[in-house]
């Protein structure tokens, strides 16, 4: 798959999670997307992190991307969208996915911050 291509499916499946999030809360603040170079960061607060953990996205975004496989905790990557939303919610934190085209392949990395 090319890198352009790649970028971009990558991007979809991160801002399918966003749509959704807006969707499924239309009173939620929009989601913050930050470009970085050779990718981006999309920033779910607590409340868009519950929104999207509770209309249970994970299975969708593994179905859209199976080719990610599985991460080094053993989680797939809607698994991971699944448990760090539900973090992020219930800690009060802020959910982040940072997604960025490496020489070596993708990166893509789940993660909460206060």
């Amino acid at each position: 798959m090319g890198v352009k291509r790649r970028l971009v499916t990558i991007g979809a499946g991160v801002l399918m999670t966003a749509a959704a999030t807006i969707a499924a809360a239309p009173i939620a603040s929009a989601v913050s997307y930050t470009p970085v170079p050779g990718g981006g960061v999309v920033h779910l607060n607590p409340g868009e992190a519950r929104t999207v953990h509770d209309a249970r996205v994970g299975g969708a975004v593994d179905a859209l991307l199976p080719q990610y496989g599985r991460s080094q905790s053993g989680r797939t990557l809607g698994q991971g969208v699944q448990f760090y939303s539900g973090a992020a919610a219930s800690l009060n934190r802020t959910m982040h996915v940072d997604y960025r085209n490496l020489p070596g392949g993708t990166l893509i990395r789940i993660s909460t911050h206060r």
